[in-house]
Formats: C-alpha cells, sequence, structure tokens
C-alpha cells in the first residue's frame, strides 16, 4: 500500500513538473515595472528586425516611432510591434523585456523614438530605441504578416 502510495506521488510530482508554465506577472514584485517612471526614458533593442531591414535603412536617429500591441498576432498575444509613424514594421519588443509589463501587461501607452542605428555583420543594422511611458492606453493594430 505504501509504495502504491509512493508511486502515485511521484506520478504527481512528475506531472505537474511537466506541465507546470510559469506566470509572467508572478516576479512583478521584484520587476522593474513596478518603478517605471512616467516620463523617464529607458532604452531597448528591438528584435526581428533583420526581417524589416529595406524600412530600417530608412529610418534616421531621433525618428519618433510606435509601439503597438498586435493582439492577433499569430505567435504572441502580447506582441509589442515598432513601427514607423507610416505604420511600417520594424521590429519587436522582446518578449523577456521588462517593458513588456508596463506596455503590454499594465496596458500603460508610450512614445518612443529611434535612439541608435548600428551596423551588424552582413550588412544588417540593429535599432535600439528610446522609450517614455505614459498614463494613456497602449494601441492596438493588426498583425502586419511580413
Amino acid at each position: 500500500m505504501i509504495e502504491i502510495l509512493a508511486i502515485l506521488l511521484v506520478a504527481s510530482i512528475i506531472a505537474a513538473l511537466v506541465l507546470w508554465k510559469p506566470d509572467p506577472t508572478a516576479d512583478a514584485e521584484r520587476s522593474p515595472a513596478i518603478d517605471f517612471q512616467l516620463g523617464k526614458p529607458y532604452f531597448t533593442e528591438i528584435v526581428d528586425d533583420f526581417k524589416y531591414q529595406g524600412v530600417i535603412q530608412t529610418l534616421r536617429q531621433g525618428e519618433d516611432v510606435e509601439i503597438v500591441l498586435e493582439p492577433d498576432h499569430p505567435y504572441d498575444p502580447n506582441a509589442l510591434c515598432v513601427r514607423t509613424m507610416t505604420n511600417d514594421p520594424i521590429g519587436y519588443i522582446a518578449r523577456n523585456s521588462w517593458l513588456r509589463i508596463a506596455i503590454a501587461l499594465d496596458g500603460r501607452g508610450c512614445n518612443a523614438w529611434v535612439d541608435k542605428i548600428s551596423s551588424q555583420s552582413k550588412g544588417l543594422q540593429r535599432v535600439n530605441i528610446g522609450v517614455v511611458l505614459t498614463a494613456g492606453p497602449i494601441e492596438e493594430r493588426r498583425y502586419v504578416k511580413r
């Protein structure tokens, strides 16, 4: 009887570990998002920008960009797309970025601009943006497939 209970206990623990998915808001108390200040600039590099090099070639340092939520994104309903003011995508805020908590999960709006464009190997350019959080809501837009 004890052996059966021990086997069931081990099986339950294994099942819990296999099925467990971390809660992205679980560390919110330790997250820098809690300490975000409206009006303070934050800086981050965008990702997936290799797909948008044609548009990135036209960007200039200091140019305003938009960060919009794409709830219909096929892989991430909290995807934060960085777009030019003419609505052309140039990349995304990384999934593991602390900015996602403040913008996508807390629903804060923001103002953003191109802070730096740097050349990488094979002619690729990487974009860093500056972001200032605002009290307003984040704008939603439809996903644009590229």
